[in-house]
């Protein structure tokens, strides 16, 4: 994605967690420390429902959100979500990066706001990017 004169890996990490959008902005300077992230990613979080509605986003992302469905980590008797219904998005843009950097960095990012506020209960989150192909899919640390 391009963003002024800079290519930008873009990611995005949905989730639900116990919290409210305040407490998760309040939160995220304290996590991008503990993740350890570079000093130039750039992170945002918003409601899932707003970048639905943000005519600036990809359709095909929007599609995506809309269709796939997402387990709660480690409580796998809990049934899924899809991922519209989730409460947040962190969005991450990493300047000259790919996208698979961007979703790398988001990894312990959503990891950390899982223990911040989701400490033993269900944490659903889905950490999605585009493929080289174009596509939109969840991206998992392999």
């Amino acid at each position: 994605m391009e963003k002024g004169d800079k290519n930008y890996g873009t990611a995005y990490a949905f989730m639900d967690l116990d919290a409210s959008i305040k407490q998760v902005r309040d939160e995220l300077p304290r996590v991008l420390v503990a993740a350890q992230t570079p000093s130039e990613l750039e992170v945002s979080v918003r409601e899932v429902k707003d970048l639905i509605n943000d005519r600036k986003i990809d359709s095909a992302l929007v599609e995506y959100i809309r269709a796939v469905n997402v387990k709660p980590a480690g409580h796998f008797n809990r049934p899924s979500k899809k991922m519209s219904e989730l409460k947040y998005v962190v969005e991450a843009k990493y300047p000259n990066a790919e996208d698979k950097q961007a979703a790398e960095q988001l990894t312990d990012v959503s990891n950390n706001l899982c223990y911040a506020f989701n400490y033993k209960k269900p944490f659903y989150a889905e950490i999605v990017a585009k493929a080289p192909n174009g596509r939109y899919m969840s991206w998992t640390n392999d």
